[in-house]
């Protein structure tokens, strides 16, 4: 009867030599071929091996710079994308305008942004302050229906309005300075004497 032979600590070499000359002793042959590999296996490992300490250092600061190069780029992002920007500019004809509150607001639905933040967005003009339409009366409530007539007047007929630099106010609110046929929409109705100057600055002028 033949040994049981591993197969792979001898290979077809020992398989071979068993079978011509009938050694049942292989088994021996293999434990001493086995510690012979481990001992060479041992002899080979050196205590003086050091970790690649510098080649993990490098590979971590290149990962680092890909990572603040990528976070760079993430904010430069198109003026067209960032609401908030002193930057801003939006173009748009007077389809988009929803309504007109007073002389001074307005509300807009701006196309190429998330339907959130876009539909209804009320719009400040930028630099003036117009008489409110509610709570007032007499001489107060005329001045306010007059602005609030020719602010809708001058959005609805023009080719093209635009609002540049757009900020973000109050009452999730967009101030901007406003342009009807390139014209800027608070000079005209300071011009018309329909509005006060006001920068946001402060108490709001009496009327």
């Amino acid at each position: 009867m033949y040994a049981q032979i591993d197969q792979d600590c001898f290979g077809e070499h020992y398989l071979m030599e068993a079978e011509e000359k009938n050694i049942e002793s292989l088994d021996e042959k293999c434990i001493e071929h086995t510690d012979q590999n481990e001992t060479e296996d041992f002899k080979s490992y050196s205590p003086k091996t050091k970790f690649p300490w510098l080649e993990i250092k490098i590979l971590v600061g290149v990962v680092v710079l890909i990572v603040l190069i990528s976070l760079f780029n993430s904010e430069d992002e198109t003026p067209e994308k960032k609401l908030h920007s002193s930057s801003e500019f939006f173009s748009f004809g007077p389809d988009a305008i929803f309504s007109v509150y007073d002389g001074d607001t307005f509300r807009v639905n701006l196309k190429d942004l998330p339907q959130v933040f876009s539909e209804e967005l009320a719009v400040r003009i930028a630099g003036i302050d117009a008489a409110e339409m509610a709570g007032t009366d007499g001489e107060v409530l005329e001045f306010a229906q007059k602005a609030q007539a020719f602010t809708q007047n001058a959005l609805l007929t023009a080719e093209k309005i635009e609002l540049k630099n757009v900020k973000r106010g109050k009452y999730f609110r967009i101030i901007a300075d406003v342009f009807v046929d390139d014209k800027s929409l608070s000079h005209m109705l300071l011009e018309q004497g329909l509005v006060k100057e006001y920068d946001g600055m402060g108490t709001r002028p009496t009327w």
